[in-house]
C-alpha cells in the first residue's frame, strides 16, 4: 500500500486570502468588473483606453457566465478550459491601458489573479485530501500551483493565471 504525504499549500494569502476563502473566488471577478465600470466614468481615458477596458470587462463577463461554475469555488471541466484563458486575455487588454488611473486597473488584475489562484488552490487542496485522487496528478498540481503563488509574490500577473491553469488542470486530472 503506498502513503502520500498530503502537504498543505500556503493558500492562505494574509487577511486577502482568508477574504477568498469565506466568499469564494467568483467574487474577485465581480468586483473586478465593478472597479473597471466605476472607473470608466469616474476617469478620464482615452478612446483607446476605454476599449481596453471595454474589451476587458467583457472578457470577465464571459468567464463569470454561469456554465463555467459549480460554486462560487469550483469550475465545470469546460469551466476550466475556458475561465483561465478568458482571464489571461482580460489582464492583456488592461496591460495594454496607458493612461487614466492605474491603481484601479492593477487592482482589477489583482482581482483577478487572486480568483485564478484561489479556484486552482482549492481544487488542488479538495485533490490533496480524496485518497482514490491520482498521486501523480497531485503532485504535478501542488507544483503548478507552487509556481502560480510564486509568481503572484513575483506580481507576475499572467505567470500566476498560466500556473494556475495548470495546478487546475492536475487537480481536475487527480479527481477525474
Amino acid at each position: 500500500m503506498t502513503t502520500r504525504v498530503h502537504r498543505r499549500l500556503p493558500l492562505v494569502l494574509g487577511i486577502t486570502g482568508l477574504v477568498l476563502m469565506l466568499t469564494g473566488c467568483r467574487p474577485y471577478k465581480q468586483d473586478a468588473i465593478s472597479l473597471l465600470s466605476d472607473a470608466l466614468t469616474s476617469y478620464t481615458w482615452s478612446a483607446s483606453d476605454k476599449q481596453h477596458i471595454k474589451k476587458s470587462i467583457s472578457r470577465i463577463g464571459d468567464a463569470l457566465e454561469s456554465e463555467n461554475w459549480i460554486d462560487n469555488t469550483h469550475l465545470t471541466s469546460d469551466g476550466g478550459k475556458t475561465v483561465f484563458k478568458t482571464d489571461a486575455k482580460a489582464v492583456i487588454e488592461l496591460q495594454k491601458v496607458n493612461a487614466g488611473s492605474l491603481t484601479v486597473i492593477n487592482d482589477a488584475i489583482a482581482d483577478l489573479t487572486q480568483g485564478d489562484l484561489g479556484v486552482a488552490g482549492t481544487l488542488v487542496q479538495d485533490a490533496e485530501n480524496t485518497p482514490t485522487a491520482n498521486a501523480a496528478e497531485v503532485a504535478l498540481a501542488e507544483t503548478a500551483w507552487e509556481n502560480a503563488f510564486t509568481a503572484f509574490g513575483a506580481s507576475d500577473n499572467l505567470g500566476v493565471l498560466y500556473y494556475s491553469e495548470q495546478a487546475w488542470q492536475h487537480a481536475w486530472n487527480a479527481l477525474h
